[in-house]
């Protein structure tokens, strides 16, 4: 038996808003899934078609950008360490000389010239002898008469040098006339013995290094000296010959002389 077609049954009122909610609610869902896919095209560099350049946003300080990957950091490069050149490649240089630190001996020669010295002391006793007559001796002093003066030779063979003094004034008998003549007579009446003024008295003095002394300069020396303290307050000369203003007498020292060739010829 044919059955008769049914009619839908019409929703019922409560029915109704309770489909409206599903349909408001996937729309709901579309519209967030549509507005989430267009952010992610805009930060993965996406135009929305129309030309314009991609929108970036704008992120705080320090924040990290999910869309994009962290730029590396490249160290800077550190200079190249310098070469240093092996024993093959060094340039060869010329070996530095020996040095000899073995220790240095300077030779001695002041035993030879003390010996020459002590000699040359012995060789003067004997030529004052022969000029003088008596003469003492004290080690490297001696001592001696001539024309009523005292004269002293002193010696030192291990210094070379040797100097014959005679008394003439105490200092305190200088006036300063007395020096100033005195001082003039050193320039140009006593040749080569000089006045001078030592312990407190005024000397006549004759000063030459000892070796190279020979018996004539010797002999000059002894007579200069003694002319000095006998002609002191008149002429104030050593004798022989003077630069002027003084005695050119030079009797006591060719006398002397004179002696010495004496004692030569009789050797």
């Amino acid at each position: 038996m044919t059955q008769a077609p049914q009619k839908p049954t019409p929703a019922s009122p409560v029915q109704a808003p309770a489909r409206l909610r599903v349909v408001a609610i996937g729309l709901a869902l579309a519209s967030s899934l549509a507005l989430g896919g267009y952010v992610y095209a805009q930060q993965q560099g996406g135009g929305s078609g129309d030309g314009a350049g991609p929108t970036h946003p704008t992120l705080p300080p320090g924040a990290r950008n999910p869309g994009r990957a962290p730029t590396p950091v490249v160290p800077p490069r550190a200079a190249p360490a310098p070469q240093v050149p092996d024993s093959q490649t060094a340039p060869e240089l010329d070996a530095a000389p020996e040095v000899d630190r073995s220790p240095r001996v300077v030779p001695d020669n002041r035993g030879n010239a003390l010996a020459a010295g002590q000699a040359r002391v012995d060789q003067l006793e004997r030529l004052f002898r022969s000029v003088v007559g008596e003469v003492r001796r004290d080690g490297n002093v001696m001592t001696m008469q001539i024309e009523g003066i005292d004269v002293t030779v002193v010696t030192d063979p291990a210094a070379g040098r040797m100097r014959i003094v005679a008394p003439v004034a105490p200092q305190s008998a200088l006036n300063a006339g007395l020096m100033t003549r005195i001082l003039q007579a050193n320039f140009e009446s006593a040749l080569d013995a000089r006045y001078a003024i030592a312990q407190g008295a005024l000397w006549a003095t004759f000063i030459h290094p000892l070796l190279p002394l020979t018996d004539e300069q010797a002999v000059d020396g002894l007579g200069q000296t003694v002319t000095l303290v006998l002609t002191f307050g008149s002429s104030f000369s050593s004798g022989g010959l003077s630069f002027g203003g003084g005695d050119n007498s030079n009797a006591l020292v060719e006398e002397l002389r004179r002696r010495q060739r004496d004692f030569d010829e009789s050797i």
